[in-house]
């Protein structure tokens, strides 16, 4: 071999230890309370939710166009009618924002967001109001099956309402 050391013989003499210590990295975890990842919206659930929004806005337009032919009618008192009809303009605007948001939402989505924040606004206010009305007018008599259905029907609105400001935000916080 050579005058002076060969590589094997270096590498046995260090055999065993350490020359530097080694830092161990700790991994950064994300703050407790926060999402994992911040998951954005996939293409399907906006689709979905732009139908359930159109949905939503069918809904509050035929519910009004029934009512208004007598196809069916609320069988409250007179002062209590009265109420229900005082939202009549409020639940058309809520039930066009609805229709032109599910467009808005499908075409643009998480660009321009201002049509479906204001329909789910509307749906989860209009929602709670109605609910009010009929839990408090379960309190009075028994409820039929149709003020049953519409407790259910108005539970959706406010899902929907809340889905679509979650859906809205999550899109901004990935910007």
């Amino acid at each position: 071999m050579g005058e002076g050391h060969t590589g094997k013989i270096y590498f046995l003499s260090e055999r065993g230890r350490r020359s530097t210590p080694r830092v161990v990295r700790k991994r950064s975890e994300p703050p407790s309370g926060s999402p994992p990842e911040g998951r954005r919206p996939s293409p399907q659930e906006t689709t979905w939710l732009s139908r359930a929004l159109f949905i939503e806005g069918m809904y509050f337009t035929l519910l009004w166009l029934a009512e208004g032919t007598d196809f069916f009618a609320f069988e409250p008192d007179s002062p209590l009618r009265q109420w229900i009809y005082s939202f009549f303009p409020a639940e058309i605007f809520v039930a066009a924002m609805a229709i032109v948001g599910a467009y808005q939402l499908q075409r643009h989505a998480g660009e321009r967001d201002v049509f479906p924040l204001v329909a789910a606004g509307g749906l989860v206010l209009l929602a709670l109001e109605r609910l009010t009305l009929l839990i408090a007018g379960g309190f009075r008599h028994d409820l039929t099956p149709g003020e049953r259905l519409e407790i259910t029907a108005m539970g959706i609105c406010m899902c929907v309402g809340v889905w679509t400001v979650s859906h809205s935000l999550r899109y901004r916080a990935d910007r």
